[in-house]
């Protein structure tokens, strides 16, 4: 497992590689897109595929954390207004769902799918990218032979 406060805890010239191999100036933040649960900590293959994920990609990972805070802030406004309601709520039967809650429906149908879309994308990537070292190598292996 891998703490943010590991990772900001790691030696300078680490850091460095890591902001080269992912393109990206902000560590922590490819550190909190990569906690999916938000949990704070991630295991090691997890960090992995994700930073290799990061700078394969064909989408920004400016634009994958963006969709991700996007994420995070819809499932709080749908607490929020769990919440809300709960306190409110007469008691009885259970009310009719109000527009709010449809449009947060709808809303977080859009999400997921952006969040589909992107790990799909970046699958794909993954694969071409594996493709691609593949074939790469193979001349290499036939003229040893």
């Amino acid at each position: 497992e891998l703490t943010l406060e590991e990772l900001r805890g790691a030696p300078e010239e680490v850091i460095e590689q890591l902001r080269e191999v992912a393109g990206t100036e902000d560590i922590e933040g490819l550190f909190q897109m990569l906690d999916y649960d938000g949990g704070g900590s991630l295991d090691t293959s997890e960090f992995c595929e994700g930073v290799l994920r990061a700078s394969t990609s064909e989408t920004p990972i400016e634009l994958t954390r963006l969709v991700k805070q996007c994420s995070d802030i819809l499932k709080l406004c749908r607490s929020v207004h769990r919440y809300v309601g709960d306190a409110f709520r007469p008691t009885g039967p259970e009310p009719a769902r109000g527009p709010l809650d449809r449009r947060l429906d709808q809303l977080e149908v859009k999400v997921d799918k952006l969040q589909s879309d992107l790990h799909q994308k970046a699958d794909r990537m993954h694969r071409d990218v594996a493709r691609i070292l593949h074939a790469l190598s193979a001349p290499s292996r036939q003229h040893r032979a």
